[in-house]
């Protein structure tokens, strides 16, 4: 004759039973961990502040409003993705796409000024502060990685999560090419309002006779030259062209310290005859 189970702990091993499932999915259902997948560039101590863990329940927990607070906190957060598991949620951020660095500088510079005083002014320009701009044209923090990127000095104030739909339009690769195509020597590239400024070096050519002071200077003209360019236009056609326009005016062994594409007419200067 078999022993019949006692009815009593049989009624105590399913209450310790039902008690430990309802304990663990009460401990599992609260968010006790963020674990951020992938890359981010938001730091995993951010996105807790922003779960408020320990506290939020799983089935509770408001994803939009999350993802919303936190594109909002974060401009370089195009996207998040968020993944519930037992006692924790997973993050996934996924960061906007550089294309430009920008070393912004909070001055303002005056392009009707002559050479002189315009080359002045940009040597007493202060370092600017290390910005990227996303492909949507939202300001974002500046990569860690930032060596590949093209980059120009952005002169006015900005701060991220500002917009700057103009920049974003330009492929500044291609333009940043051609620029260089024109001289390996470039000093500096600026964004002024809605101009692009370029300070320049041209090499001389050998069949021509320069004083002594430009043989010094490494096979470089001694007076630099100064392109501007309207930012609204095909930037890289404007720079090509300023390409073939040098070559074509200092045919006459005539220097050009500056060349102004922004009008309906350029508007060439030469170095003075000396």
């Amino acid at each position: 004759m078999s022993r019949r189970f006692p009815r009593r702990l049989y009624r105590m091993i399913v209450l310790m039973t039902l008690i430990g499932f309802l304990a663990l999915g009460y401990w599992g259902g609260f968010i006790h961990e963020v674990r951020v997948k992938g890359a981010s560039c938001v730091s995993r101590t951010d996105l807790t502040k922003g779960v408020h863990v320990h506290q939020t329940f799983l089935l509770t927990m408001d994803k939009a409003a999350f993802k919303k607070t936190m594109a909002e906190r974060f401009s370089c957060i195009e996207d998040i993705r968020v993944r519930p598991a037992l006692g924790a949620i997973e993050v996934e951020v996924l960061p906007r796409e550089t294309i430009l660095l920008l070393s912004a500088i909070p001055v303002s510079v005056d392009l009707r000024v002559n050479d002189e005083a315009l080359i002045a002014s940009l040597s007493a320009l202060p370092v600017g502060s290390s910005f990227g701009l996303s492909r949507e044209g939202v300001v974002v923090a500046a990569p860690n990685e930032s060596a590949s990127f093209p980059k120009v000095e952005y002169i006015g104030r900005i701060a991220a999560g500002e917009r700057i739909a103009l920049l974003a339009a330009i492929p500044w690769q291609s333009a940043l090419d051609a620029v260089r195509r024109i001289s390996n020597n470039v000093t500096r590239v600026l964004v002024v309002e809605e101009s692009l400024v370029v300070l320049l070096h041209r090499p001389f050519d050998s069949t021509q006779v320069f004083d002594s002071e430009a043989q010094t200077r490494g096979g470089l003209r001694p007076e630099p030259t100064f392109l501007f360019f309207p930012l609204k236009d095909d930037l890289v056609s404007k720079v090509e062209e300023s390409e073939r326009m040098l070559n074509l005016l200092e045919q006459d062994k005539k220097r050009v310290t500056r060349l102004d594409l922004r009008f309906s007419r350029p508007v060439v200067r030469y170095a003075p005859s000396h």
